[in-house]
């Protein structure tokens, strides 16, 4: 007998996707657009705009010039980033071999 936080078989999202193997490109899309409907229908539902392109080209201003200091392997200044953004930064650097500027 299962116990009661254990259940038998595919459960959860590979009951949906049937597990990595079995997707095809028909069975992705349809993953694809019940996503974007849910979110959808959660934006509509909380009254907020999921699909803001102002803020994804905000992220687009944003992430330029980080881009452009991931490249060149410079810091543009002390304090330019917040902290979280340094440590992903710093991590990106060390995962590539390079040294983090000073």
């Amino acid at each position: 007998m299962a116990t009661p936080r254990r259940r038998p078989g595919r459960t959860g999202a590979r009951a949906l996707a049937g597990g990595v193997a079995d997707v095809d490109a028909s069975t992705l899309g349809q993953l694809v657009a019940l996503h974007e409907h849910k979110v959808f229908v959660l934006g509509a539902l909380w009254d907020v705009n999921a699909f803001d392109q102002w803020g994804v080209e905000l992220g687009k201003q944003l992430a330029g010039p980080i881009g452009r200091e991931l490249a060149e392997g410079r810091r543009v200044h002390a304090g330019a980033h917040d902290g979280s953004t340094e440590g992903l930064l710093d991590a990106i650097r060390a995962a590539q071999g390079v040294p983090a500027p000073k």
